[in-house]
């Protein structure tokens, strides 16, 4: 397996292209989160399946007590699996879905870990009982949990492999310039100019020329702001797609110095489909890549952000003695540092990063897979990629971007 610095290039104004890979010699298992709590009226630990949208009626409301609207689901390709870990005393405890096996043909396991209030936490008093929900390929039937107990203040692990589809969305940029107050990066989204110009009044904020020529019948109006992302540089819109129920809307500075201790904002015509906006700004090798390899401490995938000395001793037991020196000097007085890891890989796949995005408080690491071409299977490999990220970025996910 072959990694290079140069992977980090920004690539996001290639097309999302769909992959095949006959030869691979481990099948993934296609998933993702689509909701949880901790309130439901089932006591014991258990798994259910739904398969249409009649069975998941039947414990929205009754046994997960959520009042809010059901999650959008394909039942022609996915299925609902529910993981209960069982009636809890007090308040504090949650559950997560960290990854899904492939167990041969139809058969999955779900590894779940069972977040717990670390000591002296203070708790509400009551019944709880945790619960969690993902969608999964339509194709496993034979589908078991495996739950593991993990203090809360650990440092939180995200879903390596989420069932995430993208649909770009044809759009054209409409305006650019200077303004808005927003710190963080935002997105709003208008059905006709009477609402902007309003909008524009509310905040102060001088409308530019040019989005008047948009035609509100078929698209609507998305106001665009990278927030102090944006302070000293232009933007420019790399994708959007859909993502989900989300429009995603991927900006990058476009190198271009203002001048300015304004904020740069875009705007962009985009089909009346799109709706639930959030911006991710994509983010350049200097800013955040530190380094890769293949021998990551950890016994299971899944993601690490860590802040704090104490907590890198922590998680990797003292025992990454191979890791990068970027790593072992790593200052976290500026950054936290963050850890991509991919689970066994056969030496004959080939992960890149396709780009990487800040979306809140998250990084978005996008990430292709490639086969090696020639020769049969190979011996496993463990990839890991590691990351200096801002300190208000506490979470990573890791989305590829391969099928």
């Amino acid at each position: 397996m072959v990694f290079s610095r140069a992977f980090m290039c920004l690539l996001f104004l290639s097309a999302i292209t769909a992959l095949g890979f006959a030869q691979f010699p481990t099948q993934t298992v296609r998933w993702r989160t689509v909701a949880s709590g901790n309130l439901s009226s089932e006591t014991r630990q258990k798994v259910v399946l739904a398969s249409e949208r009649t069975e998941l009626e039947n414990y929205w409301l009754p046994v997960l007590k959520q009042n809010r609207s059901q999650p959008l689901v394909d039942f022609s390709k996915d299925r609902l699996v529910i993981i209960f870990v069982g009636a809890r005393s007090t308040g504090g405890y949650s559950a997560q879905v960290t990854d899904v096996i492939n167990g041969g043909g139809s058969t999955a396991t779900v590894c779940v870990n069972e977040l717990t209030p670390a000591p002296k936490t203070k708790t509400t008093q009551g019944q709880t009982s945790p619960w969690v929900m993902i969608a999964i390929d339509r194709s496993y039937l034979d589908i078991s949990a495996r739950i593991q107990k993990v203090e809360d203040n650990r440092l939180p692990s995200f879903q390596i492999n989420p069932l995430t589809s993208f649909t770009p969305i044809p759009w054209d940029q409409c305006g650019y310039g200077l303004g808005g107050s927003w710190s963080d990066p935002c997105g709003y989204e208008f059905d006709n100019s009477y609402d902007f110009q309003n909008w524009c009044n509310r905040n102060r904020f001088d409308a530019p020329i040019g989005y008047g020529q948009i035609d509100f019948s078929i698209n609507r109006l998305l106001y665009i702001s990278a927030g102090d992302y944006g302070i000293g540089f232009g933007l420019r819109v790399g994708n959007v797609f859909a993502s989900g129920q989300l429009t995603v809307v991927q900006v990058e500075r476009n190198g271009v110095a203002t001048n300015s201790t304004q904020r740069s904002y875009v705007l962009a015509a985009v089909n009346r489909q799109s709706k639930n906006v959030v911006v991710e700004y994509i983010v350049g090798s200097d800013e955040c890549y530190l380094g890769n390899g293949m021998d990551f401490p950890l016994a299971t995938s899944g993601t690490m952000v860590v802040n704090t000395q104490a907590d890198y001793d922590r998680l990797t037991g003292k025992n990454w003695t191979n890791a990068p020196e970027d790593i072992q000097r790593f200052n976290y007085a500026k950054n936290n540092l963050g850890v991509a890891y991919l689970g066994n890989v056969n030496s004959q796949v080939n992960y890149t990063i396709d780009r990487v995005a800040y979306r809140g408080p998250t990084a978005m690491v996008y990430v292709r897979k490639t086969i090696v071409v020639g020769g049969g299977v190979g011996s496993l490999t463990r990839p890991y990629f590691a990351f200096k990220l801002p300190k208000k970025v506490t979470g990573i996910k890791v989305i590829d971007v391969s099928n």
